[in-house]
C-alpha cells in the first residue's frame, strides 16, 4: 500500500510505503515453547534446564560430561542453536551472535494507543537495523531492534512521537545468532552428532523444520537434511574478536543508512 494509506494501519510518517497480509497472525513465542515443552514431555522425553555440557567424547556411543558432575550416554546427539562446547569451536566459525534488546511500554491512553497501531497489528519494517513491534492485550507496546547499546526507547520515539512521555516498563535482551549469507547451517559433526544453527532471526520455523529434517536422517532418511548440508557458507576468520569488530562495523554501517 502507498504511504497515504498506511497511516490507516501504522501512525508513522517514517515508511514510504508498506505490504499487509491479512492472513497473517499475531504469534506468542514464549505460549508456543511452552507448548511444546508440553509435547515433548508428553511423549516421555526428560529436559535438564542450565545442565552445562563440558565434554564431548565421540564413539558409536557419544558420552556427555557436564559441569556437575553427571554424565549422558546417547546413540545420537543432537546440537541446536548457538553451540559453545569446548571442542566444537569449529560450528562457529559461520554465525556469530547478536544481542536483540526489546521493551514494553506501561499501557498507554486510548488516545495514544489509536494514534500508533490503529488497527493493531504486528508490524516489522526493512531498515538495515531493523524494527519490530505490537500492542498488548492490556495497551502495552513492546518493541524490538537489533544490536546492543542502541538507544531502544529513542528509535520507538522516532517513529511514534506521541510515545515521548511514555514510560519503560521493562527491558530484555535476546540472542541470536547470524551467518553472513542469512542461510541456516546444518550438518554433522560425526555420524552420530547433528547441528543446526544460524537461524537468523527465523527460528520458530527453521528450529522446527531442523527438528523434523534431523528426526529422519538419525530414522534413516537423510535426504531432506543433506539439501542443507551442502550450503556452502562464508567462514568468519580469526575468532570471537573478529566477530565482535566486523558486528561493530556493519551496525554502524547499518546506522548510516538508516539515517539516509
Amino acid at each position: 500500500m502507498p504511504r497515504k494509506n498506511l497511516r490507516g494501519y501504522v501512525a508513522t510518517d517514517k515508511y514510504a510505503g508498506g505490504l499487509y497480509d491479512p492472513k497473517g497472525a499475531h504469534f506468542h513465542p514464549i505460549n508456543y515453547a511452552m507448548g511444546v515443552l508440553q509435547a515433548a514431555q508428553n511423549a516421555q522425553c526428560k529436559i535438564y534446564d542450565e545442565t552445562f555440557v563440558t565434554k564431548v567424547h565421540m564413539g558409536d556411543t557419544v558420552k556427555i560430561e557436564t559441569k556437575g558432575g553427571g554424565t549422558v550416554k546417547a546413540r545420537y546427539v543432537i546440537m541446536s542453536g548457538y553451540v559453545r562446547v569446548p571442542g566444537f569451536s569449529k560450528l562457529n566459525r559461520k554465525i556469530f551472535a547478536t544481542a536483540v534488546p526489546i521493551l514494553a511500554t506501561e499501557p498507554v491512553e486510548p488516545s495514544v494507543y489509536h494514534k500508533i497501531a490503529p488497527r493493531n497489528i504486528a508490524v516489522t519494517d526493512t531498515f538495515p537495523i531493523m524494527n519490530y513491534y505490537k500492542m498488548t492485550q492490556d495497551n502495552r507496546l513492546v518493541f524490538g531492534s537489533v544490536g546492543k547499546g542502541f538507544d531502544l526507547k529513542q528509535r520507538m520515539i522516532s517513529l511514534f512521537p506521541a510515545l515521548k512521555d511514555t514510560k519503560t516498563a521493562h527491558v530484555w535482551d535476546n540472542h541470536m545468532d547470524f551467518t553472513l549469507d542469512g542461510m541456516p547451517v546444518f550438518g554433522r559433526h560425526a555420524r552420530n552428532i547433528f547441528y543446526a544453527q544460524g537461524y537468523c532471526g527465523q527460528g520458530v520455523i527453521l528450529g522446527n523444520l531442523a527438528g523434523r529434517l534431523i528426526a529422519e536422517a538419525v530414522a534413516g532418511t537423510a535426504e531432506r537434511f543433506d539439501v542443507f548440508t551442502r550450503i556452502g557458507h562464508p567462514t568468519i576468520p580469526f575468532g570471537d574478536g573478529f566477530k565482535k569488530r566486523l558486528l561493530a562495523f556493519s551496525m554502524a554501517y547499518d546506522r548510516l543508512r538508516d539515517k539516509l
